[in-house]
């Protein structure tokens, strides 16, 4: 067990730097982990293991694979995180699959348990407005998100700057996007 945590932890460290070719080394952990049940315990496997798998698989484009791994690891997740560890990554799913209204409506059952579940939930919305071109929701959410993460001190400061920038990008993204169609190339990237 504790060699394919560590082997995990390494292609973990990989990929936080940058190497991307570390995801699917990381996919392949995690199946030999399966297969052994390796990453059950006390009958349950940690609804953040189930959660990075099935991030893992999305990001490799494995969908069908990941919509079989959400499914088939439901019941083996703690009863107390059950229906929203797999509401959350049903979202997730939908929303890789660019099945947007789906996404949303699963993200609205999503109960929060943490600042890491409420951000990554929020900010998935974010990005959905983004691609509709919801303008109204995206404002909305913003400001909604920034009194969030003035009020929620636990949320280190570094993932509050992280969260702020991208708040500001997506909405000046969002207004080049509707603005793309009267602009010029160069005003464009002049804007960025």
């Amino acid at each position: 067990y504790y060699v394919y945590v560590q082997a995990q932890n390494y292609c973990e460290k990989k990929i936080n730097s940058g190497k991307r070719e570390y995801i699917q080394r990381l996919f392949s952990i995690y199946l030999i982990m399966l297969e052994k049940k390796l990453l059950i315990k006390n009958g349950y496997m940690d609804h953040h293991v189930y959660k990075n798998i099935a991030a893992n698989g999305l990001f490799l484009k494995k969908y069908d694979w990941t919509y079989e791994f959400l499914n088939s690891y439901k019941r083996k997740i703690h009863p107390e995180q059950q229906e929203n560890a797999y509401t959350y990554n049903m979202a997730k799913y939908h929303y890789e699959k660019e099945e947007y209204r789906q996404s949303m409506k699963l993200i609205q059952q999503v109960d929060f348990p943490n600042w890491r579940y409420h951000l990554g939930a929020k900010f998935m919305l974010l990005r959905i407005y983004f691609e509709l071109g919801d303008e109204d929701g995206l404002s909305y959410l913003v400001q909604a998100l920034k009194v969030y993460l003035h009020r929620h001190k636990e949320i280190p400061k570094y993932q509050s700057k992280i969260h702020t920038n991208m708040m500001r990008f997506t909405q000046k993204m969002l207004q080049l996007k509707q603005s793309s169609s009267y602009l010029k190339k160069a005003e464009i990237n002049n804007r960025l």
